[in-house]
């Protein structure tokens, strides 16, 4: 409960010493529902603080009455969180106002800053024949007014050959087909777009679809594009939900369930060079998915870059047969990873690996040597296993100091299997206000790692040294500050 008692302090600090200036940047402000936003508070400020992403408490209120709970993580309400990144989707129609309010821990000062979201009627926006209902069956109710039909089932024909800037839809409790046997089809093209499900749609009774998709044709950018509401049970097992061709931003994938498939998203980034852009793909995010890899995967269920981006509320699983981590991304900036479960990997993998170019990255990604910074890992359940060795290894890199990394509000439960890292590989991490079952778990800190403890939940006593106990293994030139 330390955490929830820090947070109602903050609601009520005062600004009585005004040193903060509270600032945040989106890369949206408008668009038809369902709208992902991704909120990025670094421009954040302290004139008593030389590392405000680390310093500061960021508490973030979306105006959004209705998004419901998360599953998963120490904070229920998907109407607000806390750290620097966040992300929200809004799915109801209307104004909202987002407010931001950011508290110095050194002296309580404070400052809110606030902006509006304005989210239009996707039934509008994809009015008459800009909207196309598929069935097997019949058509069914709830298919928009004015929406063109098509009876089939041919899944992979329809999506191929699906315009960018239109909306289709699936009817609930129908399977759509994958005929020609590629397993993934192409879509590309500047939007808004939009690939769903219509009807009355329950957990069980979503579309089904074999296929997953290819964003981008090898040649063309894909942008504003949702996928959302659907069940794919991929026809070929090497493939993702979601495997990139070329330059993709703003993707949200929401509510897709998967079995029987290599994982979620192969987000590929030489080619985001190719396409002539300055960093990897921007602002996508992976919102409420359920991912069963199982004897499919072969890859880390996420692989790729991440540039702004979000994974929230995703369930994943069955990844230890693959002998891979359930998310690996190889280069990452102002990104997220939060309300989520990862579980099922084997002991010489971890459930989540940041890297830079200097470890594991590649040059040719469009990303430089120390741009991996600025994440955030947050509201996680690791549940552990017979299975589970380390679990989040944030770093491999060697060459910043600015940004840094966030792991914070974490659950990790204790495996049968006895070695358990976390392995801190980066000059700049703070790591607080995490759970850990039956502790202490410990973390190891490799060469030239910076990692401060603060207000540590596993701390044994008031005494620093019970946190250092946390500590397995630490190189001669690393460095770390106990602050329990």
């Amino acid at each position: 409960m330390k955490y929830l008692a820090l947070i109602l302090t903050l609601l009520f600090a005062s600004a009585a010493n005004a040193t903060v200036s509270a600032a945040f940047s989106t890369n949206l402000t408008s668009g038809p529902a369902p709208l992902f936003i991704h909120f990025d508070a670094t421009a954040s400020t302290d004139t008593e603080s030389a590392r405000p992403f680390h310093d500061l408490e960021y508490i973030w209120s979306f105006g959004d009455t209705s998004p419901g709970n998360w599953t998963h993580g120490g904070v229920t309400s998907k109407n607000s969180d806390f750290g620097p990144i966040a992300g929200h989707v809004f799915e109801t129609v209307g104004s909202f106002t987002v407010e931001l309010s950011v508290t110095s821990r050194a002296n309580e000062a404070n400052d809110t800053v606030t902006v509006e979201i304005t989210v239009t009627d996707p039934d509008t926006v994809f009015a008459g024949a800009l909207t196309t209902c598929f069935y097997t069956d019949s058509v069914g109710d709830n298919c928009p007014s004015g929406a063109t039909e098509v009876q089939s089932d041919e899944f992979d024909v329809k999506i191929d050959g699906m315009p960018a800037g239109e909306r289709y839809l699936f009817k609930c409790g129908n399977s759509f087909l994958n005929d020609s046997g590629n397993g993934r089809h192409d879509f590309s093209g500047v939007g808004p777009s939009i690939i769903g499900a219509y009807g009355v749609c329950t957990g069980s009774n979503r579309p089904i679809v074999y296929s997953g998709f290819r964003l981008g044709n090898d040649s063309t950018d894909t942008t504003k594009l949702t996928i959302m509401d659907l069940d794919i049970n991929s026809a070929i097992s090497t493939n993702k939900v979601i495997s990139t061709s070329w330059y993709i931003e703003n993707i949200l994938v929401l509510r897709v369930d998967a079995v029987n498939i290599n994982g979620i998203v192969n987000m590929s980034t030489g080619d985001a060079t190719d396409a002539g852009k300055p960093t990897t793909h921007k602002y996508n995010g992976f919102i409420d998915c359920d991912i069963d890899v199982g004897t499919a995967g072969t890859t880390a269920a996420f692989f790729g870059g991440m540039n702004h981006g979000a994974v929230m509320g995703v369930n994943l699983y069955g990844v230890e047969p693959n002998g891979e981590h359930a998310l690996r991304w190889t280069h990452a900036r102002y990104s997220l990873i939060a309300h989520s479960r990862f579980a099922d990997v084997i002991a010489e993998k971890g459930p989540i690996t940041i890297r830079d170019i200097v470890h594991g990255g590649n040059t040719t990604h469009g990303f430089i040597n120390g741009e991996t910074q600025w994440n955030q890992v947050s509201f996680n359940l690791f549940p552990g296993s017979e299975i589970d060795g380390q679990t989040v290894t944030v770093g491999h890199n060697e060459t910043f100091s600015e940004g840094g990394y966030i792991v914070d509000g974490n659950t990790f439960l204790k495996g049968t299997y006895t070695e358990r890292y976390n392995n801190i590989e980066t000059p700049n991490a703070t790591v607080r206000y995490n759970n850990y079952e039956e502790g202490p778990h410990l973390f190891k800190l490799h060469a030239d790692a910076v990692a401060t403890f603060e207000e540590y939940d596993n701390c044994l006593s008031t005494d620093l040294d019970s946190c250092s106990r946390l500590i397995e293994q630490q190189s001669a030139t690393a460095t770390t500050e106990c602050k329990c």
